[in-house]
């Protein structure tokens, strides 16, 4: 008799195939489970599959965005060869094979994500074509994703549509060090990039997010409490616009500050409209998948070590 299998793609578009042996495989965003996805809309123990007479029994565990086999949500089902299991929101994808899976046509789940994002953002995007170039910024981001993950080229992608949108200077990715936001990529904005001994930042405006959770834009001057902060003064900044980067951790169930996009310069930047703050928002979004992206990956690599 056949092996019944699982095929899916991971978030930088590898195959994946677990044959099912083991009485139980439980799939989830924590790093504990036989299948692990790391998607803030998977819950981390999100469903099991449980071997019995008539074959595997696909489980539901209480998940918070649900279980759905072939686009049908489902509390408990027996799965048959060829079935497609999504789950969450963003309809994260696995196949169930008995035999050998034939390879599939899908783009990776990061790609998936990021289509669902541009469709969200197409809700508030105007008519007009005034605003076509705003717009080729994230459709050129939704092109180079898709040709290639890696978190360095998705940050400076991230990074020179920032600069583009908003018209500032520099631009830098920070991301969490324990306690602290430290450097992973900067560009300046002539495209040009800009290495850790280019790195300096308002901390008074870095901390104000930290701390508050929520970006700060002041893109036509600086707010009177910042003016005189001696980072602010020795920079001779005149604009600053700072985002958190929210992502869930792999071990955690809540989202928490993962990173932040830092942009500044010393003349005014452009006059922020409101879509272009939510193109702004949308972009440190993706940036936020970026950093879960790289957590998951850790913890994968972290538990294979702790398996040899």
């Amino acid at each position: 008799m056949s092996t019944p299998q699982l095929y899916w793609l991971g978030p930088d578009g590898q195959e994946n195939i677990l044959p099912l042996v083991a009485s139980e495989i439980l799939i989830g965003r924590k790093g504990d489970a036989h299948v692990v996805l790391n998607n803030q809309h998977v819950s981390r123990h999100h469903a099991k599959l449980v071997k019995t007479a008539e074959g595997y029994l696909l489980q539901d565990l209480g998940s918070t965005h649900g279980t759905f086999v072939n686009e049908s949500r489902v509390e408990r089902y027996v799965l048959q060869h060829g079935d497609k299991i999504s789950l969450g929101k963003d309809r994260i994808d696995l196949h169930y094979f008995i035999g050998e899976p034939k390879p599939l046509k899908t783009k990776s789940d990061t790609t998936q994500i990021f289509e669902r994002s541009m469709m969200d953002l197409g809700v508030v995007l105007p008519s007009g074509s005034s605003d076509l170039e705003k717009i080729s910024c994230i459709l050129d981001f939704q092109y180079q994703w898709e040709q290639f993950f890696t978190p360095d080229a998705a940050f400076q992608k991230i990074l020179e549509s920032s600069l583009k949108i908003s018209g500032a200077e520099r631009g830098f990715i920070l991301v969490r060090e324990g306690e602290n936001f430290g450097y992973a990529a900067g560009m300046d904005g002539q495209g040009r990039n800009l290495s850790l001994s280019h790195f300096k930042t308002s901390h008074t405006v870095v901390g104000d997010v930290v701390q508050k959770g929520a970006p700060v834009f002041m893109v036509e001057g600086l707010d009177n409490r910042y003016k005189e902060q001696a980072s602010i003064v020795a920079m001779n900044l005149r604009a600053v616009a700072c985002m958190p980067l929210m992502g869930i951790p792999s071990q955690a169930d809540t989202p928490s500050i993962l990173g932040i996009l830092y942009l500044d310069s010393t003349k005014k930047m452009h006059s922020l409209s409101g879509l272009d703050q939510r193109i702004l928002n949308r972009l440190g979004v993706e940036a936020g998948n970026v950093l879960e992206r790289v957590e998951m990956i850790k913890s994968i690599e972290q538990r294979k070590r702790l398996e040899q």
